[in-house]
């Protein structure tokens, strides 16, 4: 069986040996860009993995809580947010304070609210919060700074 190829103008006809040479060098090519790709998909797979788990933690509902939020309308967000701390009396992370935060009433007009918590906070003119990684937790949390007594 002879084997033909498409010639290209000035080009010299394949021997059917030079054909297949050729034919493996590209398969070869192709081999070694599909495993790059492969390795990568690994990569992406992780890390996409990793993002719908941060995403599912930032978009579910709180833990159910039986604490009484008061109402927070008319505070700002640091004091909306040492309210809370105080009222449920342990560390809560910015999305859980978010979600506390609209249980009280406070509206949060921005496109980023969780992001406009974690800035007021670190703004805060009287340095009443702590943000910091518990072991074992992928995502910090905030608490109340405890008041220094001074003799």
């Amino acid at each position: 069986m002879t084997h033909t190829t498409k010639k290209l103008p000035g080009e010299r006809p394949q021997s059917p040996i030079e054909w297949v040479q050729r034919r493996i060098t590209e398969l070869q090519a192709e081999l070694d860009r599909v495993t790059a790709l492969l390795h990568h998909k690994e990569e992406l797979e992780r890390k996409i993995a990793l993002y719908r788990e941060m995403l599912d933690d930032l978009t579910a509902p709180p833990e159910q809580h039986e604490h009484q939020i008061p109402p927070l309308r008319g505070l700002s967000i640091p004091n909306a947010c040492a309210t809370i701390l105080r009222t449920v009396g342990k560390p809560l992370s910015s999305k859980e304070l978010y979600h506390y935060l609209l249980l009280g009433g406070k509206q949060l007009n921005a496109k980023a609210p969780i992001m406009s918590i974690v800035s007021a906070l670190r703004r805060d003119k009287l340095s009443r919060f702590i943000r910091y990684r518990p072991k074992n937790s992928m995502y910090k949390v905030w608490k109340l700074r405890t008041p220094s007594i001074k003799a």
